[in-house]
């Protein structure tokens, strides 16, 4: 089987540049300023239940907000942390945001790997969006790199996050601790497409 050596592609990265559109009329859309701008409102008012599960949730303004989202733009373009929001196009509304930061090529993961994070506004939870959001994004990037590890990391007491990464087509293969920033303590770790993953390696990230 043909190994991967130039992680993320070019024809990956041009991909995810474009609109997405998924079944049931989804759709994922690049990170723009405006974007962000556009949809802080709702993001404000889901904070102290995002707070429970997202550090950065917790001291979170608009204006730190676009400070950050400067970076995130500027990866997004480059195609080291891809970045969306995830849009209902039949309500027209936007209801939360999918990222999948990219670890290229090492030592340890001789053909990278991708580290997935998602998030839904308070209002939008039970429709079944971040399943679907995730299990396209997952699948549409195998499709480009199909020799690439996946990974999802939740806090051991967010079961939604942890059964929408099981939905999706993760399969948990270890439970360890990692300490965050704040102390808050990660223990599941999940694994797509490589068994052979090296977590005690993963675990120092």
């Amino acid at each position: 089987m043909t190994k991967t050596t130039n992680f993320p592609s070019s024809a990956l990265v041009a991909a995810m540049q474009e609109v997405i559109k998924l079944p049931q009329e989804l759709e994922l859309h690049p990170i723009t300023l405006e974007l962000v701008e556009k949809t802080y409102p709702q993001l404000e008012a889901s904070l102290p239940y995002l707070a429970e599960f997202l550090p950065w949730a917790k001291n979170t303004t608009l204006s730190s907000l676009l400070y950050f989202s400067q970076s995130l733009l500027a990866q997004h373009q480059a195609g080291t942390s891809l970045e969306f929001y995830i849009y209902d196009a039949l309500k027209q509304v936007y209801v939360g945001r999918i990222s999948a930061r990219i670890f290229t090529a090492n030592a340890t993961y001789p053909q990278g790997y991708v580290d997935y994070g998602y998030y839904l506004f308070q209002e939008q939870q039970g429709h079944g969006y971040m399943q679907r959001a995730l299990t396209g994004l997952r699948t549409l990037i195998a499709s480009y790199e199909p020799e690439i590890s996946m990974v999802v990391r939740t806090l051991a007491h967010n079961v939604k996050s942890k059964q929408v990464a099981l939905k999706s087509g993760f399969v948990q293969v270890e439970q360890a601790s990692q300490q965050s920033d704040d102390k808050a303590s990660y223990t599941f770790i999940y694994v797509k497409n490589s068994l052979s993953l090296n977590l005690e390696s993963f675990l120092r990230i």
